[in-house]
């Protein structure tokens, strides 16, 4: 998934849709994939036209995988358990079936790790 307005990005392969949202949006100077092929892609996209990660453009990856660890620079992730994110999805999706309680958007709160790796800039120096 992405941010933003879905007409902007729906119908950009997973794979190319970070490049592309830079590409619209080169103001941008951080960055925040929900999954890892985009963010990945987008890391390396970056890097080949020359640009360095943290100094042009912070990344954070809301999903964890021992690669990322391995990248240059080293992607910061925001860490949730699945199984916890499975539990809360279940839990909700038997409200709305067995009460017919349904909301369009809700917030949930989920526990979290940050993860502080090497692709965010240090913006206190």
């Amino acid at each position: 998934n992405f941010c933003g307005p879905p007409e902007i990005w729906q119908g950009f392969p997973e794979k190319d849709m970070g490049a592309e949202y830079l590409a619209r949006n080169p103001e941008l100077t951080a960055i925040i994939f929900e999954n890892i092929s985009p963010c990945v892609a987008t890391v390396k996209q970056v890097m080949q036209e020359g640009k360095s990660l943290p100094k042009d453009l912070s990344f954070v990856c809301l999903a964890d995988w021992p690669g990322l660890e391995m990248m240059t620079p080293p992607l910061t992730v925001m860490k949730v358990s699945g199984k916890a994110m499975a539990k809360k999805a279940c839990e909700i999706l038997l409200d709305i079936m067995e009460n017919g309680n349904y909301e369009e958007k809700k917030i949930l709160k989920l526990k979290y790790q940050l993860i502080e790796r090497g692709s965010v800039a240090n913006l206190t120096k």
